[in-house]
């Protein structure tokens, strides 16, 4: 899980976040790096308002 983005001179050159499986923290270094929220499994519910039925 990532916890902090990586940045070099106001680029974002990775981040730092942790093995959720054993808590070890690493380090990714990256060419982009692609930040967003939120979740995917609330849309693909069936009890969700944005669910189309067809």
């Amino acid at each position: 899980m990532a916890t902090r983005v990586l940045v070099k001179e106001g680029r974002a050159i990775g981040a730092v976040g942790f093995d959720v499986r054993n808590g070890d923290y690493i380090i990714i270094q990256a060419k982009a790096v692609i930040l967003c929220t939120g979740t995917w499994a609330i849309p693909m519910s069936n009890n969700h308002s944005l669910f189309i039925k067809n």
